[in-house]
């Protein structure tokens, strides 16, 4: 997944709006899966309900995203960084989108495996096949590992852009702040990405 790189010092609006949105709700529903074995079994029933609603809404922007991505690419790297450098940033982002998509579907998959749907308020989405506990297991162990190595990921992003912004000096954070602009852009060679 080569995405097209473009010569400008920063990201588009909407390209850091949905990266910040999607950051603030990954929070949200960490913080819900953490918490739900704290709560009685009403409130526990309707949060599990949710954090499933709420993946598939996380998962939808996370496809807006990667479209927007795709269509009009990423700020090209600084020329000071190290090939390898580059090479392990445009790995870090394919293996980012992966996880950021296998954790909802699996999620999803978890609920539909338990028999349930996914309530939208104004619809709702069946469980397409019968309850399987076994099922329910396998999948669950897929969505917690699969969710727990894009905590880890996510650890390493934000030391990545703090190494970037305090040890390298190479505006490459600046890029996704909201306070930074994007100029004019002019097509580049494909395959440079920002860590």
């Amino acid at each position: 997944m080569t995405m097209p790189s473009v010569d400008i010092q920063s990201y588009n609006a909407t390209a850091k709006f949905l990266h910040w949105l999607i950051a603030l709700a990954l929070v949200v529903q960490w913080v819900m899966g953490l918490t739900f074995d704290y709560f009685a079994r009403p409130t526990k029933t309707a949060l599990i309900g949710f954090h499933a609603t709420f993946g598939t809404l996380i998962l939808l922007l996370v496809l807006v995203r990667l479209a927007w991505r795709l269509k009009a690419g990423v700020p090209r790297l600084p020329d000071s960084m190290p090939s390898l450098m580059q090479l392990a940033s445009h790995g870090t982002h394919i293996l980012f989108y992966v996880l950021l998509i296998t954790v909802p579907m699996a999620g999803i998959a978890l609920r539909f495996a338990h028999g349930h749907g996914i309530d939208f308020g104004l619809f709702s989405l069946p469980a397409p096949w019968t309850a399987s506990q076994t099922t329910a297991r396998l999948i669950g162990n897929i969505h917690a590992l699969a969710a727990y190595t894009l905590l880890g990921l996510a650890g390493l992003h934000i030391l990545a852009a703090l190494y970037h912004h305090y040890v390298r000096a190479d505006g490459v954070l600046q890029r996704m702040l909201p306070t930074a602009r994007a100029p004019q852009t002019t097509a580049l060679p494909v395959g440079n990405e920002q860590p």
